[in-house]
């Protein structure tokens, strides 16, 4: 039976903590919270442990064996994928930020808790493995985050002193430009309601990593389980706009999908002037590549995020539109 949009709306999320007694087969509820609280306290616990982990992993990566910083690594970060993608705005910020004094990375969602120093572990990483790299100097970037929550936009200034953070809630207050723009997730549903909306947004940015999901044929309004309304933009105006735009779109090969049963296709992207998406594709392939005989023999499968061949390498959107038997206009 199908739910009604007041039925859809009533979902929350929530945070519980307390005790189970396995031999009594009890269970004690110690501190339950609901809403922005329950998401604030639990996600702000994931990005600090992902933080100091980080920091560890740095300060052992010159007195440790690789085969033992990756298996701490495995143990002690949150997502999987999270050096993969750290690695891919590390590369980014390296081609779009060349040349500048200060050059400018903006994320929507507070996962500037841990990209700063995941980002700082790359860097690392690749140093010690002899890898060329676009170099950036991490504590002249200029930081930006739009989040919700003020406890997120306090923190993250407070817990990074070494870096400019700028933090707010307020997409008015967007400046006209930034080198790399960053959106993983949800979030980015969240943040837009319309295609114009969108390109607006990335419009601001030299270089843009994201994923995004796309309704195939007509928009999509629809409650997700946060008990959030999202949008699920047409793809035929998505597209019909980036070709306006004069700029490029790939996408990552193995880790972008089509869903016929939700009408949807999932796109990890790069966007941005073609030169610049030429040389971040080119970048990553060879960096990936030289990593991969770096860590040959050791079980780095995880910090590539190889599994399923999610990093196979990019296409551009109508090669893989075209793979998947999708019409575009």
């Amino acid at each position: 039976m199908s739910r009604t949009v007041a039925e859809e709306n009533a979902a929350f999320s929530y945070l519980e903590f307390g005790a189970i007694d396995p031999v009594a087969g009890s269970k004690t509820v110690w501190d339950f919270r609901t809403g922005e609280t329950a998401y604030d306290w639990f996600m702000l616990a994931r990005y600090a442990n992902d933080l100091a982990a980080y920091q560890r992993l740095c300060s052992h990566l010159s007195d440790s064996d690789l085969d033992t910083l990756i298996s701490e690594y495995d143990s002690m970060i949150h997502h999987p994928d999270d050096f993969s993608v750290n690695l891919g705005k590390l590369l980014a910020l390296g081609i779009a930020g060349a040349g500048q004094p200060r050059p400018c990375f903006f994320e929507i969602g507070q996962t500037l808790f841990g990209c700063v120093d995941g980002m700082e572990f790359c860097k690392a990483l690749l140093e010690r493995l002899d890898i060329s790299f676009p170099k950036i100097d991490l504590h002249q970037v200029q930081w930006t985050g739009l989040d919700i929550s003020p406890l997120f936009n306090q923190l993250a200034p407070l817990l990074h002193p070494g870096h400019t953070i700028t933090t707010f809630d307020d997409p008015g207050k967007l400046a006209s430009r930034y080198d790399v723009f960053f959106a993983k997730g949800v979030t980015l549903l969240y943040a837009v309601r319309s295609v114009a909306a969108l390109f607006d947004l990335l419009g601001r940015c030299q270089l843009s990593l994201f994923d995004y999901s796309l309704s195939l044929e007509e928009e999509q309004h629809v409650v997700i389980g946060t008990g959030k309304p999202v949008v699920y933009l047409a793809l035929a105006p998505f597209l019909a706009a980036c070709r306006a735009s004069g700029k490029s779109l790939y996408l990552k090969r193995g880790n972008s999908r089509l869903d016929r049963t939700t009408g949807r296709v999932w796109l990890d992207a790069v966007y941005g002037a073609p030169e610049l998406c030429r040389q971040f594709v080119e970048h990553d392939q060879r960096v990936r590549s030289a990593m991969r005989i770096g860590l040959l023999d050791l079980p780095g499968e995880r910090l590539l995020d190889t599994v399923g061949n999610r990093n196979s390498g990019w296409m551009t959107v109508e090669m893989f539109l075209s793979e998947q038997g999708v019409k575009t206009p």
